[in-house]
């Protein structure tokens, strides 16, 4: 009976972005793999919505007008009440506004949201005074600190993904070492670290042991999109490719490095050990809680020291050199992934949505 009741269960999911980042690739994992049936709500025409569509599965997806939220809300609420929903989850933090009022108006069903950034888990987003029937949770203890400090319940699901282990491909020798910087560039990602780490290679005169590799989508000013692209076409030894199936990406590279010191979690950290690829980054934020799981902290370097460009182009060089020498840790690494197995995370995620539904 119970089984039964799991797979007849409705449970209304909203992804807002509608892009493929790593909080939709997590839902899709997520969707790929869990018992429970759910009306994906997803914005319209978006390369998500179209994802989710060529898949064959029993979850039904329908697109949203991302322009006119308060006319999806509005009908949301409608549609709650005529299929007599009781769990809606709700994957990152941007329309925590909108669920707030539909929680306060719909006081018998369960809404779950998931924070990925800090700033969605600040007390002038979330407000002090938190809806009996809305559940918070949150990707990492790093984003859940901020909710706490302010006496706010709250609940750490790692992000999980669904692991195919794979082992290093050496790069063949006398070629330059291909490195991927991987997800949206922007300033808040830190393409300026970037900026400066080229300069300093070329300082040391090691600029030519690289080809550097980006992927994924222009979030630039005109300005900064412009320097850009000019920096791409005076440096052919920088790429940029746009986004990529996971597969080509690492297959593609022999290392990854990110800039961005307030990551929420850092699925591209676990993705690049899976892949058994070395990952750069800062000891800050969910990447240094990722770090300390896999003991791979001697791959990170603190990151806020007023400088830390020098340190971050010599860690990079050692890496480089020794790819083959660190492969052991890697691969020692790659056992602790089980702590965001796909498994894992559903079975906690659809804990959290049958609470209201059984």
């Amino acid at each position: 009976m119970l089984k039964k009741k799991i797979r007849e269960a409705k449970v209304i999911t909203i992804s807002p972005s509608g892009n493929l980042y790593g909080s939709e690739n997590v839902l899709f994992d997520y969707l790929l793999t869990t018992k429970l049936n759910h009306i994906v709500f997803v914005p319209k025409n978006s390369q998500f919505q179209q994802k989710l569509q060529n898949q064959n599965w029993d979850h039904h997806i329908i697109g949203f007008n991302p322009k006119s939220l308060e006319f999806f809300y509005a009908f949301l609420f409608l549609f709650i009440l005529s299929k007599q929903i009781t769990s809606v989850y709700i994957n990152e933090g941007g329309h925590y506004k909108w669920i707030k009022w539909m929680a306060m108006i719909l006081p018998k069903t369960k809404f779950t949201v998931h924070l990925r950034m800090v700033y969605d888990a600040r007390i002038d987003r979330i407000g002090q005074k938190i809806p009996k029937n809305i559940r918070l949770l949150a990707i990492s203890h790093y984003v859940a600190e901020e909710l706490k400090n302010n006496e706010i319940e709250v609940e750490v699901v790692y992000d999980g993904f669904i692991n195919n282990i794979t082992s290093y491909k050496f790069p063949i020798s006398g070629k330059k070492i291909k490195v991927g910087i991987i997800g949206r560039i922007s300033v808040t990602k830190g393409i300026h670290k970037f900026y400066e780490l080229i300069d300093e290679l070329k300082k040391r005169k090691q600029f030519h042991l690289f080809e550097f590799h980006f992927y994924g989508s222009n979030h630039l000013s005109k300005g900064d999109s412009d320097f850009f692209f000019t920096l791409l076409k005076d440096n052919p030894s920088i790429h940029f490719h746009d986004f990529q199936t996971p597969e080509t990406v690492f297959k593609s590279i022999d290392l990854v490095i990110h800039f961005n010191k307030e990551e929420g979690l850092g699925r591209i950290f676990l993705e690049s050990i899976a892949n058994g690829l070395p990952f750069i980054g800062y000891n800050t934020s969910g990447i240094s809680e990722v770090g300390e799981i896999l003991g791979l902290q001697h791959f990170l370097i603190e990151g806020y020291q007023k400088d830390d460009t020098e340190e971050l182009t010599k860690l990079l060089v050692s890496v480089a050199k020794n790819l083959i020498s660190i492969q052991e840790s890697i691969y020692l690494s790659q056992k602790k992934l089980s702590n965001f197995d796909i498994y894992v995370y559903v079975k906690k995620l659809d804990l959290n949505l049958l609470k209201s539904v059984i």
